[in-house]
């Protein structure tokens, strides 16, 4: 598994992410859910002085078979992770076309 999903079928399919900031009192978090490169929506925590914010985005958006979907950390940001995987991506498939 690479984290990247890649569509089989075409058809309109709903994705979520969520985030969970750096930890740090200086918040530094910057995530993307992208399709084959191109930014659908982000979730921003770079400013303020808490260090326990979440955030999350979804979208619902047509694919064609061999689309891909991915969540990316925009460069020199960072997220907080353990065990608990607070950082997550999920979607599925509502219909095909």
């Amino acid at each position: 598994m690479n984290g990247i999903f890649t569509a089989t079928v075409s058809g309109v399919y709903f994705f979520r992410f969520s985030m969970f900031n750096n930890l740090s009192p200086t918040p530094n978090s910057v995530v993307s859910l992208k399709k084959n490169d191109e930014r659908l929506t982000s979730v921003w925590d770079t400013k303020g002085t808490d260090s326990n914010d979440m955030g999350s985005n979804a979208v619902v958006i047509p694919l064609k078979a061999g689309d891909t979907v991915y969540v990316e950390l925009q460069e020199n940001r960072l997220v907080y992770d353990d065990l608990m995987y607070y950082n997550t991506f999920s979607g599925f498939l509502l219909f095909t076309m």
